[in-house]
């Protein structure tokens, strides 16, 4: 009884918690380290890297809603480190598993191989870029193994920062990664790291990782049930008065809660669905995180430990509601203040010479098409169903049939390669068939067959740095400035556009030998890595050559 209270104050004081020892499996992961004070002598480095991740933040955001935010959370950063303007992808794919693992490798996806947040296999199979047949969901609720299929790593062709940390650092270097997202977790912890997710009834992991969830974990999940975050609905978190955004409701919004404010749970509504559609996703991961941090001991001692978080919620109602929307904006209001209860808390934590805070995000959005045609630009909705008739409509009438075909998963066609074989038929005369009926959609604005030398220029480039040889399909599409390429008709809107809306992101970093400030830019989303990897005083991720970002004006490292 007294370590189960002391694990549950310890999620938001300091504490001494006794009791953490934990087997960690594949072998190479980190072990408990011995307890200490956390204040027994100043100046030792940086102890506690947390890196936010928020998912689908647009570059702009800060700005356009400055004032609706207070001061403890967005502000804060911006105040106390240094703010990157002009921070963009260079890759043409702005998913989220090609973010986070870009975000943490330091590499393109033409490297690190996450391609997409999911693709074909050769024999038409679609794969999630986290899913791993080999391992089993872990979870609170079934004691250990579940038999549901688990996701891992695997798929990630080189390291992390954090398992460049750890190989460096040693066993007593831990990362752990939560999120409301699989990949959100998975990708950034790494092959040797912790991943925690929201999974069907809470917080779960898989076997790749361990046998059996830890103690911090199974007492965070009783004190923080997933019913606990949807009791009092889903009401405005401030005055309305202070919304900037208008009051609309467009039509894809989730069938879990009702329509406009103050959103309701709708009757029969999947608490866990309610929870991952809404802002208090977001508030459930800050809960972990903190859990995480005591449970794990984190920042314990002198070896630096890396705590990631990526919030998910901002991606789930920009896709529902739109970037336009007051449910947008309430969701940067309520994400500011549970920043501002992080920060809090590693104030309190830990010495300001103690830790670095970074926050960014894995790509950006564009507005609903609705939105956009409502204030004079051309917006239109691309479906996938859309690109897959237009292919078999041209392999029929070119070949008699539409065998040749295998899928459609954005941005990628792909082709059935072993049919063709089996017929005698040129791959590249089949290509040029398909690409060519592509190219008349509506909504297109370049169709690359893979393979092919990629245009000149910025898009061009954008394109290379997206394509792996072994994963990508067979013609890339690109869509139109303004269209959203959607893989149901059931998303208000997108991302995954080479654009300037997807491809910006923030960048907020704060720590010791970073000078308060701003950056002009532009800069490259692949020197965030090597340029943490410089303040924790550790090489860069093997992958990861882009050059470091300006910390301000020029000072010696002691």
């Amino acid at each position: 009884m007294l370590r189960s209270l002391l694990v549950i104050v310890g999620l938001w004081f300091v504490v001494i918690c006794t009791g953490c020892t934990q087997v960690h499996s594949p072998p190479d992961r980190h072990a408990p380290v011995q307890e200490a004070s956390f204040r027994e002598s100043k100046k030792r480095g940086v102890r506690l890297l947390i890196w936010l991740t928020v998912d689908q933040m647009r570059g702009d955001y800060l700005e356009k809603y400055r004032v609706s935010l207070g001061t403890g959370g967005f502000t804060w950063l911006a105040e106390h480190g240094r703010s990157y303007e002009q921070v963009h992808y260079s890759h043409a794919i702005t998913e989220t598993a090609p973010g986070h693992a870009t975000l943490f490798t330091g590499a393109p996806p033409r490297v690190h191989g996450i391609i997409a947040n999911q693709w074909l296999l050769p024999d038409g199979t679609e794969v999630a870029a986290v899913t791993d047949k080999e391992s089993l969901l872990v979870t609170v609720s079934e004691s250990g193994l579940s038999t549901r299929v688990g996701s891992s790593p695997r798929q990630l062709l080189v390291p992390t920062l954090g398992d460049a940390l750890i190989e460096q650092k040693g066993r007593s270097a831990r990362v752990i990664s939560v999120s409301g997202k699989d990949r959100g977790a998975i990708l950034p912890g790494g092959l040797r790291g912790q991943a925690y997710w929201l999974g069907p009834e809470g917080f779960v992991t898989s076997s790749f990782y361990r046998k059996e969830v830890p103690d911090w974990l199974t007492l965070h999940q009783k004190a923080h049930p997933v019913a606990s975050y949807l009791a009092r609905g889903w009401s405005l978190f401030e005055e309305e008065e202070k919304y900037q955004s208008p009051a609309s409701v467009l039509s894809y919004a989730p069938r879990e809660w009702s329509a406009g404010f103050p959103h309701r749970l709708t009757a029969g509504a999947d608490p866990m669905s309610a929870v991952k559609s809404s802002p208090f996703s977001d508030e459930a991961v800050i809960d972990v995180a903190l859990s995480a941090l005591a449970g794990e001991d984190l920042g314990r001692d002198d070896i630096p430990d890396l705590l990631a978080i990526s919030l998910s919620a901002t991606d789930m109602i920009g896709h529902q509601f739109g970037p336009e929307s007051r449910e947008l904006e309430d969701q940067l209001v309520r994400l500011d203040a549970q920043i501002a209860r992080l920060v809090e808390h590693l104030n309190d934590f830990l010495d300001p010479d103690e830790f670095v805070l970074v926050l960014s995000a894995d790509h950006g959005a564009c507005e609903s098409a609705e939105f956009l045609r409502k204030v004079g630009r051309h917006g239109r909705r691309l479906t996938e169903a859309t690109l897959e008739e237009a292919v078999r409509k041209s392999l029929k009438q070119e070949y008699g049939h539409e065998r040749y075909f295998l899928g459609v998963a954005s941005p990628y066609v792909t082709l059935n390669r072993a049919a063709m074989l089996q017929y005698g038929v040129q791959v590249q005369g089949v290509r040029n068939v398909v690409a060519a009926a592509l190219g008349e959609v509506e909504g297109v604005h370049l169709v690359h067959i893979v393979g092919d030398p990629v245009p000149a220029g910025e898009l061009g480039s954008r394109l290379a740095a997206a394509i792996h040889s072994e994963r990508s399909g067979d013609i890339y599409v690109v869509p139109e400035r303004d269209t959203l390429l959607l893989q149901s008709e059931s998303l208000g809107a997108t991302h995954g556009s080479p654009w300037g809306y997807d491809t910006h992101v923030p960048l907020l970093l704060v720590g010791p030998g970073v000078v308060p400030g701003s950056s002009p830019g532009p800069f490259d989303v692949r020197s965030l890595a090597p340029t943490i990897a410089h303040l924790l005083g550790i090489d860069p991720p093997a992958a990861a050559n882009a050059p470091l970002l300006p910390l301000g004006p020029y000072r010696a490292f002691q």
